[in-house]
């Protein structure tokens, strides 16, 4: 009897194949409405990739490895395992506590996993790997991430085809998180070029693609060639999202700081300030983005804050740099942030701060680097409001992470030494330097690692700079450390 069944459902099998060869290879993430449409069939296609691989265990234990159903359906795992997003997929919305225990439970699952094969060859344990990749990146354990792909990315290579789209996608954002922002570039190029579709057949794929490509420009300081690559986000789906709104108006706002075309950042700062509601309206109960979202407006209300005691040129001549093909799309605002007084525009910038602030805190954990990040720009926040005091405990925060993080910004942890020592020289009590002492000894040592990548020279003016720091104590043994490393760069 039970022969017989499976010799009906392999059939089955066989004329879901001539239907699924091609939409196996979109999924969520790459691309989920071909796979939506294909799991409505019936058969066996998006089963699930423990249902599938306990099938196959059962077909095989019948009729052998070397059977057609068996071999069909070994396909059937292959195409589960690079699909599987599971772990991926968790919100990890935990706590610092409860984050860090679902990643630990997770990296025991795999580990035995892995034990079965110890191998990456095999395609299971391969996906299985590729989807804790997914979980280290949402929270932020990119040593542990970049470690995974190095192996995996040369087995996805070989295998081609959905495996290497999903493994440069993965390896292309540990690019980004290490600040190896041109290599991330090469990657997602590369990615374009493997994609067997054009936009419109993979929709969700190519919005993805286009929104990192403009990300690794923006982070190479190239806003305006990444703003189409924004744009290219919402025509492809034919409206603009609460995340086009955010992307384009934030990639705008960078411009026009750097232009100091005060109009174009409050035109901006509205579009970004409309994203807020739409993504609560689409994803309640999603904090971490939110609080993205509310640091972005943030960024936004400090440079107006700042422009806002500066010359601002025209309107034109910041447009002039950007392309604002919008079409028949709603993507910028239609209204503009008021024209306030610097000391208004840096209250709403410290409010938007602090919300990001306390929902990356309670839903990302202390040691998070969004948290810290986070942390960093409210102390800059205070230290323009004149309130250096309050903004030392955001700073012992942010450098704390920042003595955590598995590849800290480096350019941003001299930025907030930077500004420690500007808090002290207005504070003059060298006691507020006391918790800083332990998290910059701990630094100093991390600096070592060869994982960091200093393209801008940020480590030998962090070793000064905490040398400062040391030297001005009032612990006798950072004092005479400071002063060693001050004779070492004199």
């Amino acid at each position: 009897m039970l022969r017989k069944s499976l010799v009906r459902l392999s059939s089955e099998i066989v004329a879901e194949e001539n239907t699924a060869k091609k939409a196996w290879h979109v999924r969520g993430g790459l691309g989920g409405t071909k796979l939506a449409k294909q799991r409505e069939k019936k058969g066996l296609e998006g089963m699930g990739l423990m249902e599938a691989i306990a099938l196959k265990d059962s077909v095989e234990a019948v009729m052998g490895k070397d059977h057609y159903g068996s071999k069909i359906l070994a396909d059937v795992v292959e195409k589960e395992a690079v699909l599987n997003r599971r772990w991926t997929d968790e919100e990890f919305q935990d706590g610092e506590q409860g984050n860090e225990e679902r990643v630990t439970t997770l990296e025991t699952q795999f580990k035995e996993i892995y034990s079965k094969t110890e191998s990456l060859d095999d395609s299971v344990t391969l996906g299985h790997a590729l989807d804790l990749v997914g979980a280290y990146l949402k929270n932020y354990k990119i040593a542990k991430a970049a470690a995974i792909m190095d192996e995996a990315l040369p087995k996805c290579r070989t295998r081609g085809g959905v495996w290497l789209i999903k493994a440069l996608n993965h390896a292309s954002t540990v690019r980004m998180k290490q600040q190896r922002h041109a290599e991330a570039l090469i990657m997602l190029r590369e990615l374009e070029a493997c994609i067997p579709y054009k936009p419109e057949e993979a929709i969700e794929l190519f919005d993805m693609l286009y929104r990192n490509i403009g990300m690794a420009l923006q982070a190479l300081n190239k806003s305006d060639q990444a703003l189409p690559y924004y744009l290219k986000c919402a025509h492809l789906k034919g409206e603009a999202t609460w995340w086009d709104r955010w992307d384009v108006g934030y990639c705008m706002a960078t411009v026009a700081f750097n232009t100091s075309n005060f109009d174009l950042l409050r035109k901006a700062s509205a579009t970004i300030a409309e994203a807020i509601p739409l993504h609560q309206l689409a994803e309640p109960g999603e904090h971490v983005m939110h609080a993205k979202i509310c640091q972005a407006l943030g960024d936004c209300y400090l440079a107006l804050a700042t422009l806002r005691t500066s010359s601002p040129t025209p309107a034109e001549e910041g447009e002039e740099k950007l392309d604002l093909d919008t079409g028949s799309l709603t993507v910028l605002s239609s209204e503009t942030v008021p024209v306030l007084e610097s000391k208004e525009y840096l209250s709403r910038a410290a409010s938007n701060y602090k919300e990001a602030h306390t929902l990356f805190t309670d839903n990302c954990g202390h040691t998070n680097d969004l948290s810290g990040w986070c942390a960093a720009s409210v102390a800059l926040c205070l230290v323009q409001q004149s309130k250096h005091r309050e903004s030392l405990e955001y700073l012992q925060h942010a450098i704390y992470v920042y003595s955590k993080s598995d590849i800290p910004k480096l350019p941003q942890l001299q930025n907030n030494l930077e500004l420690l020592t500007t808090c002290f020289n207005q504070v003059q009590d060298p006691q507020v330097l006391s918790p800083f002492l332990p998290l910059l000894d701990t630094i100093l040592t991390r600096l070592e690692s060869p994982l960091l990548h200093d393209e801008e020279g940020s480590i030998a003016k962090i070793k000064r700079t905490a040398a400062v720091v040391f030297a001005s104590s009032s612990d006798e043994g950072y004092r005479d450390k400071g002063l060693e490393l001050l004779q070492k760069f004199l």
